[in-house]
């Protein structure tokens, strides 16, 4: 018997409710990682949704609140990604209960701040390895050298967290 009921495999991301939503970003985005890294990460978009007056879904999925198929290359949380969400449907449907409600809880106690933020109130993340592993480049997006702040930067696992430099317009 399941307490909490995991992501309908089928269904499109953006229908899921909120807390269901932040689960599986954090599960997908820092499963590997340290809980205070996963906990950072569950943290993130809620601190975009508490900055910007936005709903869960809109700080995860952006501004067309649309996981796949969307024609963007790059959505804000890369396992939202289209060339990942293969991937992404089969982690969630092979992932233990246990491990589900572990990644429910961990959104829950985000969402209602009911632990310390490890992240320090970011507000991005990267793994910064990995990021430049895949850019053609071989460096970092323009965004975290220009929107961020190098000062409230907390690295936790393999994941770099920031604020923003400065407040944007909520619109």
């Amino acid at each position: 018997m399941r307490l909490i009921d995991r992501p309908e495999s089928m269904s499109a991301p953006e229908h899921w409710p909120g807390i269901t939503l932040l689960a599986a970003t954090v599960f997908l985005e820092a499963e590997s990682e340290p809980e205070a890294g996963q906990l950072a990460v569950a943290f993130n978009p809620c601190n975009r949704s508490r900055i910007n007056n936005w709903e869960l879904h809109r700080s995860i999925l952006g501004r067309d609140l649309k996981a796949y198929g969307d024609g963007l290359p790059y959505e804000i949380y890369s396992c939202w990604n289209d060339d990942y969400q293969r991937a992404a449907q089969y982690r969630l449907t092979q992932m233990p209960d246990l491990t589900w409600h572990y990644f429910y809880k961990l959104a829950v106690a985000a969402w209602w701040d009911y632990l310390k933020d490890p992240g320090n109130g970011s507000y991005f993340y990267l793994n910064a390895e990995l990021t430049r592993q895949l850019r053609p480049a071989g460096d970092l997006p323009g965004w975290w050298a220009t929107d961020t702040d190098p000062a409230s930067e907390v690295v936790i696992g393999k994941h770099t967290f920031r604020r923003r430099r400065t407040l944007i317009s909520k619109n």
